[in-house]
């Protein structure tokens, strides 16, 4: 409705706080700066969805972006402590593309996704058959790792991960099945999620929380609700009241 069109693909690598050009010194806007494209533009109101402990930076700093707005945070002791609470679930998945049908992949498709319930590293598994259920396209199997396995293993990288349960699910397999028959799949991709999950959110799970008046800096998403759909809409409804508040 208001006619802006929203740019994608652009990192943001630092945030600061600067003067704004009202012409008042106290007002400050934000600074976002993408150094792939040499992009610097001023904002009134900054949205960070990004995983708390990604942008605090309390695992690792992979991911976040640099600048003023951290040491401003810090100048809020209650809300900063209560991010420092944030924390998450990491997850890894494993896709395996065949060309090949084997006897476990038809039972397995027989009811789409398998559970595998006592198994520490393999949650469940998904078939996605081919479309065109030829010989060269025989379909997609996903295995979902357990997350308490990814949160014990957020050090492996993603192709260690993906070898490690790649191994586990012929383990499974050649539990029903012959090793032998298990054709190798002609592509594997693994991915490797370090914020999958809200594990603990901010306290009260607020649903959005102005992180900073001036310059407007407001915290959305996951970190602040549950970890699923329902949770982010209303986020993303709470967000839109806090701005209506300002603007």
């Amino acid at each position: 409705r208001s006619g802006t069109v929203p740019q994608t693909g652009m990192f943001l690598n630092e945030l600061n706080s600067v003067p704004s050009d009202s012409g008042d010194e106290k007002t400050l806007c934000w600074q976002a700066v993408n150094s792939e494209r040499n992009i610097s533009q001023l904002f009134d109101a900054v949205i960070f969805t990004i995983p708390v402990p990604q942008f605090m930076g309390t695992d690792s700093a992979v991911g976040r972006p640099l600048g003023s707005y951290l040491s401003l945070l810090q100048e809020n002791t209650d809300i900063f402590k209560k991010l420092e609470q944030v924390s998450y679930h990491s997850s890894f998945t494993l896709a395996l593309f065949y060309d090949k049908l084997f006897k476990h992949m038809e039972s397995l498709h027989e009811s789409e996704v398998k559970y595998f319930v006592k198994n520490k590293m393999i949650k469940y598994v998904s078939v996605k058959p081919s479309a065109n259920k030829t010989a060269e396209d025989c379909g997609t199997i996903t295995i979902h790792s357990h997350r308490t396995w990814a949160d014990k293993n957020t050090h492996l990288s993603k192709a260690e991960a993906g070898q490690l349960i790649y191994q586990e699910f012929k383990n499974l397999v050649s539990s029903k099945a012959s090793s032998s028959n298990l054709p190798d799949p002609v592509h594997m991709i693994c991915h490797k999620w370090r914020y999958s999950q809200t594990r603990r959110p901010y306290p009260g799970s607020p649903g959005a929380v102005t992180l900073l008046q001036n310059p407007l800096f407001i915290g959305a998403g996951d970190s602040y609700t549950i970890s699923n759909v329902g949770g982010c809409l209303s986020s993303a409804e709470i967000v839109e009241q806090l701005l209506k508040q300002r603007f």
